[in-house]
């Protein structure tokens, strides 16, 4: 199998028999090994800018703080948006919260909800497993 390569299906179980002879007969001896397969999709666990803490707060033009601050870093390397992470959410942040909201169809209103963060956050699990987005 090469590297990046994924197998599904179920747990496959290889049994050997050996026969063993020895001065008080013989006895039989089994070797059981098991090889799990990998999974279809790896979900990342606690990779990645987007803290869940932050997914239910509402962040706007004005908003202010870590949670803009993890918005912001997000949209920079999930979009090379090349916004300055600084936790201050003004009008460069509010055109790329409305950009990104366009391209998946969301209300383009530079809020960030509920569905934003949604949208946010499958991008980022696609974007740390090599999927498009």
């Amino acid at each position: 199998m090469r590297a990046g390569q994924t197998v599904r299906g179920s747990v496959a179980v290889a049994v050997t028999s050996v026969m063993l002879i020895g001065a008080g007969g013989f006895a039989g001896a089994a070797e059981v090994r098991e090889r799990a397969s990998t999974p279809s999709v790896v979900l990342p666990a606690s990779v990645g800018a987007i803290d869940s803490s932050c997914t239910g707060t509402v962040l706007r033009q004005g908003s202010s703080g870590r949670c803009v601050r993890i918005l912001q870093n997000a949209m920079n390397y999930l979009f090379n948006a090349n916004l300055v992470a600084d936790g201050v959410f003004g009008p460069a942040t509010t055109g790329w919260v409305r950009g990104v909201q366009a391209r998946y169809g969301l209300a383009q209103d530079g809020v960030v909800g509920a569905a934003t963060w949604s949208q946010l956050q499958w991008c980022e699990m696609r974007f740390l497993n090599g999927l498009s987005y």
